[in-house]
């Protein structure tokens, strides 16, 4: 719901958010992850198809990299008739480096 979307600068705005209050995202907005074996790393996308939406309008474009100890994320809202850039970084994907590794709390596959 509209009244949590700053959630994350004001925390008191998230004081009354229940699991029952939460919506959950269609399908459409489920990340697809494929490896790369050239440049060994992942590639991450939405779906294709302007199905994800968001808020009036708009739908969620999103292309993330995995490989290594770093992970980018570049998370745009667009609008569904123009493409034109509604919300998210003009600039290029936001990029992430571990402080901490917690590796060792991953089960391991057998």
């Amino acid at each position: 719901p509209e009244e949590f979307f700053y959630g994350a600068h004001d925390r008191e705005l998230l004081e009354d958010l229940t699991e029952d209050r939460l919506a959950p995202l269609p399908c459409d907005c489920n990340t697809v992850y494929e490896w790369d074996p050239i440049d060994r790393l992942y590639r991450g996308f939405t779906r294709p198809g302007k199905k994800c939406r968001i808020g009036k309008g708009g739908y969620l474009w999103s292309q993330v990299t995995l490989k290594d100890g770093r992970y980018a994320s570049w998370d745009l809202g667009k609008d569904v008739d123009t493409d034109e850039r509604l919300w998210g970084a003009g600039a290029g994907p936001f990029d992430f480096f571990p402080v901490v590794s917690y590796a060792h709390e991953v089960p391991q596959l057998t």
